[in-house]
């Protein structure tokens, strides 16, 4: 069994989120993407590292809130993180950011976010989140929790 930890190192590594994707252009990016989020629950929106595409570490990675959730709230951490076994940049203890939504425990609806990153290499790009919260996860969804 996987733990959440390894899972989340394997996604850094595989660039499983969309905006950690390479792009040669000097310009910011924009990526659009969908959430669920349970009410009253913490849901990771996101994660950023400091490794490089040659698995090099490289500066840390830099988040900023463009746009703050007008239902919920966001919070960026800081933690560490050991990338899987069986990825690209195996066993390498890294440095991430994490942003992680919290909605009220009464609020059903949608919500949006906007946050920026700065990667490794450089790269910034411009998430936008619809996170759509409900009272219970929605049919074939996978919770993203608390865990970096």
């Amino acid at each position: 069994m996987t733990s959440p930890l390894a899972r989340c190192a394997a996604a850094i590594c595989g660039a499983a989120l969309g905006f950690l994707a390479s792009s040669a252009s000097a310009q910011t990016s924009q990526v659009f993407r969908n959430a669920d989020a349970i009410a009253g629950k913490v849901t990771r929106l996101g994660v950023v590292s400091n490794l490089k595409k040659d698995c090099k570490l490289g500066a840390p990675a830099e988040v900023k809130v463009v746009t703050a959730p007008k239902n919920g709230a966001l919070e960026v951490r800081d933690g560490k993180v050991k990338t899987a076994e069986k990825t690209r940049c195996p066993n390498l203890e890294i440095s991430v950011k994490a942003i992680f939504y919290k909605a009220p425990a009464k609020f059903r609806g949608e919500d949006q976010a906007v946050f920026e990153i700065k990667n490794a290499e450089g790269e910034l790009r411009s998430v936008t989140v619809k996170i759509n919260v409900s009272e219970r996860p929605a049919a074939g969804s996978k919770s993203e929790g608390q865990d970096l």
